[in-house]
């Protein structure tokens, strides 16, 4: 009980009954097109667990952080420069992004490059904001993001990697990048 009531968990950011609304996966089914899945970047102990299984929205529709319909391009998307992750996503018609304000669960690919500054203004548009979240999409397909908006979302990024046991977490991401990188070079220079 002291898990589902957000005492305990992982890295303190476990929801608590009152963070599980199921209006907002209706909120967000009636902004982003019924064939695009829904990558929820930093919110996967809150949006992911009212909203993946919700009667809302199709099953499915919402990509599960731990099995993840990109599985197969899992390392591009986590580790890989933004075209190459952009690519992986768009093969699998991930093309909404959920992003909600003042959570720091950016697990996995809500630290891909994809997330830096640069690339989100390059790569980016915004779909939708809510009242405590934004939906991004693909450049083109929405709104150009401001800069308050990508400076935002860059220091939620930044907390989440020192915050708690999360600091270890994204040390160990740091290491399998360089390995990941020192592959491809090696790779190259055969």
């Amino acid at each position: 009980m002291a898990y589902v009531t957000g005492r305990i968990g992982l890295v303190g950011t476990s929801p608590s009954f009152d963070d599980l609304d199921p209006r907002r996966c209706l909120e967000v089914s009636r902004h982003v097109p019924s064939g695009w899945h829904i990558l929820p970047v930093n919110s996967a102990l809150r949006f992911l667990p009212t909203c993946a299984e919700s009667p809302l929205l199709p099953s499915g529709r919402v990509v599960d952080t731990l099995h993840p319909v990109f599985l197969p391009d899992y390392g591009d998307v986590l580790l890989g420069p933004p075209p190459l992750s952009i690519a992986a996503l768009r093969r699998h018609e991930v093309n909404a992004f959920y992003i909600e304000s003042n959570r720091l669960d950016f697990w996995a690919h809500g630290q891909s490059p994809l997330f830096d500054p640069d690339s989100m203004q390059r790569d980016l548009d915004v779909l939708h904001v809510g009242a405590d979240y934004i939906l991004l999409t693909w450049k083109g397909l929405g709104v150009q993001m401001s800069d308050a908006q990508v400076a935002a979302i860059t220091e939620l990024r930044n907390r989440s990697r020192v915050t708690g046991g999360s600091k270890e977490y994204w040390e160990g991401i740091a290491v399998l990048a360089a390995w990941r990188s020192r592959q491809h070079s090696t790779k190259h220079e055969e």
